[in-house]
């Protein structure tokens, strides 16, 4: 016997939706995410899911957005180098709680659209974390005088999207690999003179 719908509305219903996203996220995987499964995880129809969630990725991104939404502080170990490196370590750790593997799935099902708000996610979850280790470091003199272009602050969470996304997970010798190889050399290259575009 189904249990009974509950009649709920606004905030308070999106908010039981998406705790039982991830709910049967934990419990099935992206792959067994169901409108069924939230439906009645939630108490709800599936006709309100429809309503607000055309599809099962517009849905668990939703919810693993909301969860990754809470403030996180940025690292303060002294140095720029801890400092990158605990924020990739960081960004590990939220989003494998999200899971890694739903955002593969999530990558794989999406539109162009829903593939930019992925994008805009991780953005998001690392802009001001960045802007303020950056800060950081340049008022510690690690970095130049010259502006950092947002192109080059932007280098440690594209390298980490891209193995998150598109490999594995990151072990914690890959992050050193990426900040030591990749991040560092080029912050302080780009910091240290103006860089001009080509004529």
């Amino acid at each position: 016997m189904s249990e009974p719908v509950t009649r709920r509305r606004g905030d308070a219903l999106r908010s039981d939706i998406l705790g039982a996203v991830l709910d049967e996220l934990r419990d099935h995987g992206y792959s067994g995410v169901t409108y069924d499964g939230v439906a009645r995880r939630a108490h709800t129809s599936k006709p309100v899911l429809y309503r607000r969630w055309r599809s099962r990725a517009h849905l668990v991104l939703d919810a693993l957005t909301a969860q990754l939404a809470s403030v996180t502080p940025a690292p303060d170990t002294g140095n720029l180098r801890g400092d990158l490196i605990a924020l990739l370590q960081l960004m590990r750790v939220r989003f494998d709680s999200a899971g890694a593997q739903a955002l593969r799935g999530i990558v794989a099902d999406a539109d162009a659209e829903l593939r930019s708000v992925v994008v805009e996610l991780t953005d998001a979850f690392a802009d001001e974390i960045s802007r303020t280790v950056l800060q950081r470091a340049r008022d510690r003199g690690e970095l130049g005088p010259a502006p950092l272009p947002p192109l080059v602050s932007s280098v440690p969470v594209i390298l980490f999207r891209h193995e998150l996304l598109l490999t594995d997970e990151p072990s914690d010798k890959r992050i050193e690999e990426i900040v030591d190889t990749a991040c560092l050399p080029l912050m302080h290259a780009a910091t240290r003179w103006p860089v001009r575009a080509s004529t």
